[in-house]
């Protein structure tokens, strides 16, 4: 089972996107994943909503062409969508494409996202509100655990955030030797990291731990 570990802190203002849309942004219809969210409950307000109209991937190697090929005939099979893109084989071709799918599917209007990472993805979205809340990441830690920390952090449960300082100081109690490489000096190091970016850090109204496996 994978294990990570993130400190969250509210903030005013929508970050710059890393990876994808809506990066930054808790959204009311996830406030159910909160064990408790009365502590961060003034925070919520009417905040940015990207909402994603269409997505085109422009494509420049075979291996991924064929790749995304054998996708889309899992997703037929099964009744998802299909996903929008194209083989170019030159600049030229690449803004020929992009302004023929613009026009065949009317999203001249509408914003573009893009980004590039084994292909180009092409975003287009409105923007509209939603109540939730802005964040961006203060602490971080992969696995590194022992097995009390399941006895509170249960992964059969729906509930992955939480904001009382009480459960940033158990996951700290629970820091310990976890891989076969493992030090008393990696572990100690492990412990006051944790400390400094979880528990030093920790703003009561403003900060929540967040686990995902």
């Amino acid at each position: 089972m994978g294990l990570d570990i993130s400190h969250y802190k509210i903030v005013s203002k929508l970050p710059e996107p890393k990876d994808h849309l809506n990066q930054g942004c808790f959204y009311e219809e996830d406030f159910k994943l909160f064990k408790n969210i009365k502590p961060i409950e003034h925070q919520i307000r009417e905040i940015l909503y990207c909402k994603i109209i269409s997505t085109f991937e422009i494509i420049e190697e075979i291996e991924d062409y064929d790749d995304l090929m054998k996708r889309n005939k899992f997703n037929s099979k099964n009744n998802y969508p299909l996903r929008n893109f194209i083989m170019i084989r030159s600049e030229d071709e690449r803004k020929e494409k992009i302004t023929e799918f613009d026009q065949m599917n009317n999203l001249n209007g509408y914003y573009k996202y893009m980004k590039k990472g084994k292909w180009q993805t092409i975003q287009y979205y409105e923007i509209k509100s939603q109540k939730g809340f802005y964040y961006e990441e203060a602490g971080y830690q992969r696995k590194g655990v022992n097995d009390e920390f399941w006895k509170h952090f249960d992964p059969e449960s729906d509930i992955y955030c939480y904001a009382n300082k009480e459960d940033f100081e158990y996951a700290y109690k629970c820091i310990d030797k976890y891989w076969e490489s493992d030090t008393e000096a990696i572990v100690q190091k492990r412990k006051n990291d944790f400390k400094l970016n979880f528990i030093d850090n920790y703003e009561f109204g403003e900060s929540y731990l967040a686990i995902s496996y």
